[in-house]
């Protein structure tokens, strides 16, 4: 009769028993397992660096546009974010919310100064068949474009203090920012004479937009002190503007024409 023995090396609830040969099988397929797993870890692992290098690399190749378009933006010219890993996890836990891949990648890509700059909107609301694209698309005629001051940046690649009091709030009417950043909004922008504000949205990593009028004149008075009615307020009362970050810097840094109802890059339509 083979001996029965109890594995009391391993929290397991089971018993081994059989020859030599049977519980040398049973201890190299639980080895191939662990192999297997760690295979697995290991792709995913790989994964992740890869997602992370590519995501940088859009960063970049957008700022590097920008740069080779308007260099007079960069004074000091195109240099290396001084941002590290732990300089970005000391931000979120300041925060209190994890950056978005997209977002870590434009902090660490390039010191991005206070920028001023143009975008161009596509107003059009009328749609017509592309036989390229095989559906409807925004006609996009001159008339229909509309050229509006844009102004961003300021926090992509300087210390993480430097950071911080980009962020900070400022005077009166702006205090209330302070409440917004704690509900996982971060001010990135100002369009159109400060008309529109531009917020990205850490919970969603969208990018939102929301006229000044109204938050000062529809946000409840007690949001000023009180930052979980932020989010309410924010999701009745804002507008998508960018369906994520890369999208943002696309629209900022390459002159593109932008229709914000349906969040593409519209062409102008043949004459």
């Amino acid at each position: 009769m083979c001996p029965v023995r109890k594995n009391t090396t391993r929290p397991l609830t089971a018993w081994i028993g059989g020859t030599e040969v049977e519980r040398g099988l049973f201890s190299a397929e639980r080895c191939a397992i662990f192999e297997r797993n760690s295979q697995k870890h290991s792709i995913l692992q790989e994964s992740k660096n890869d997602e992370k290098e590519t995501s940088m690399q859009i960063a970049k190749a957008y700022l590097e546009t920008l740069y080779q378009r308007r260099p007079e933006l960069f004074p000091s010219g195109l240099n290396p974010s001084p941002l590290t890993e732990h300089d970005i996890q000391q931000l979120e836990n300041r925060v209190g919310y994890p950056f978005p891949r997209q977002y870590q990648s434009y902090l660490q890509a390039y010191q991005v100064p206070r920028i001023s700059t143009s975008v161009r909107f596509c107003t059009s609301h009328v749609y017509i068949r592309s036989k390229e694209k095989d559906t409807f698309v925004p006609e996009v005629k001159p008339e229909n474009i509309v050229e509006v001051d844009f102004d961003w940046g300021g926090e992509g690649g300087f210390s993480r203090e430097e950071y911080w009091e980009r962020r900070a709030p400022g005077e009166e009417p702006y205090e209330m920012m302070d409440q917004f950043l704690k509900a996982g909004y971060i001010l990135i922008g100002e369009y159109d004479g400060e008309g529109y504000f531009v917020f990205y949205d850490l919970v969603t990593a969208a990018v939102l937009h929301i006229h000044n009028e109204e938050i000062w004149e529809e946000a409840p008075l007690d949001m000023v002190d009180d930052s979980s009615l932020v989010r309410p307020f924010m999701e009745k009362h804002a507008s998508q503007l960018c369906p994520d970050f890369d999208t943002f810097l696309r629209l900022v840094c390459t002159g593109e024409i932008y229709h914000d109802g349906d969040m593409i890059f519209v062409e102008l339509s043949p004459a």
